[in-house]
């Protein structure tokens, strides 16, 4: 279990500013937060309006926007996201009355908080934005139209990903640190990994098709030790649920996914998968070794892996090579020639982590022109290579 702490509002509909305990929201949707963690940003969307809370003062003020529903401030936003690099918010106006939904800016000038429409994008739900791969594409977005999007530097929308396996009614979308999309789908009740590459591969990482519960409302992390793994909260109301399904997710630090509503739940475990050997070639002095992850798991909880190798001379861990989580080979050089080499590859996250070992000889000087292949995976456990070998020099960690 874990604790829930009110910051600001009563439970009863309002348009309040002021001191936190005291403000005023009507079915605040979104919710995100600048990069010094000190102001909390939500789309009050029954108040039509951006507002702000103030962590070190503990005040609310509203942004843009005055509790009426116009095209020069906003009709429905329901969600938003904020930009580090120049210190904007954008936001997602569901229905805007011109044009059916309409992605805005919100600039901080010397006047005051300001919004400019970028772009119309029907029933646009969800918006994202990524600082890491794909330079000229920093926001991505979910329609109820069944589409992922991204809006170009300059202003262009383009579709994404438009799958309906995968994709039906997305509502939610984050990012991890390597770029990686995760979309909450309301309609197919699933969470779904969405690389951005050209073209994209998409992975349903949780969900059947089917909901026990309705739920509601939009999540933002910064640290998973923020959220609990289950929480429960109040049930939305009927006229606020909007239907069954998933209507929100965030992600941890760790790369735990959090799903919003009635109750909060951890959708990853902590422990990552093990590896699968897809591939290992031997040399006179390398090893050359592939390997690979479940489609299932994907790379949510992993944040690296460790190629880990030692001999039968020293009866230890010689080396670690440290590569990123969207490795999937590495090369162990250097080695001595026709000699007997044990070797785990590891997942590793802050948790936990879990290898997958083998042993393998190198080939003697008279072969160099030789070579050796296999597709045998190694035993599968949890790291614990003490057991076997002594691991007190260059423990893997």
């Amino acid at each position: 279990g874990g604790e829930v702490t009110t910051l600001s509002g009563s439970g009863v509909a309002g348009f309040v500013d002021g001191p936190a305990p005291s403000a005023l929201f009507n079915r605040p949707g979104g919710i995100t937060m600048d990069t010094q963690n000190q102001i909390l940003y939500i789309s009050d969307t029954g108040n039509c309006a951006i507002r702000a809370i103030s962590l070190s003062t503990m005040s609310v003020v509203t942004l843009v926007g005055n509790g009426t529903a116009s095209d020069a401030t906003f009709v429905m936003p329901v969600s938003l996201t904020f930009s580090p690099s120049s210190g904007s918010l954008f936001v997602c106006d569901h229905a805007s009355l011109s044009a059916g939904g309409m992605v805005k800016r919100i600039s901080n000038t010397t006047a005051g908080y300001t919004m400019t429409p970028l772009a119309p994008v029907p029933f646009c739900t969800g918006i994202v934005w990524s600082n890491t791969t794909m330079p000229l594409y920093r926001l991505f977005l979910t329609s109820r139209s069944g589409q992922i999007l991204r809006l170009s530097n300059a202003g262009v929308v383009e579709v994404h990903a438009d799958n309906d396996t995968f994709i039906q009614s997305p509502m939610a979308i984050a990012v991890d640190a390597y770029g990686t999309l995760y979309v909450a789908d309301n309609l197919l009740n699933t969470v779904t990994v969405i690389t951005t590459d050209t073209p994209p591969q998409l992975y349903t990482i949780a969900g059947n098709g089917s909901s026990s519960v309705s739920m509601s409302g939009s999540l933002w992390l910064y640290g998973s030790s923020e959220v609990a793994t289950s929480v429960a909260l109040p049930p939305p109301s009927p006229a606020q649920q909007g239907g069954a399904g998933i209507n929100a997710l965030a992600l941890g630090s760790d790369g735990t996914v959090i799903l919003g509503g009635a109750l909060v739940t951890t959708l990853c475990s902590n422990t990552p998968p093990a590896p699968i050997i897809v591939s290992k070639s031997v040399g006179v002095d390398v090893i050359a070794l592939s390997w690979k992850l479940s489609s299932s798991s994907f790379v949510s909880n992993v944040d690296k892996f460790t190629v880990s190798f030692g001999n039968d001379m020293t009866g230890k861990y010689l080396s670690n090579l440290d590569v990123d989580r969207y490795t999937r080979y590495q090369n162990i050089t250097g080695l001595t020639n026709n000699t007997r080499y044990f070797y785990s590859v590891i997942a590793k996250n802050k948790a936990a982590s879990a290898a997958v070992t083998d042993i393998v000889w190198t080939l003697p000087a008279q072969n160099a022109t030789e070579s050796t292949a296999s597709t045998t995976a190694g035993s599968t456990t949890d790291l614990n290579p003490s057991s076997t070998y002594d691991t007190t020099t260059s423990a893997a960690t």
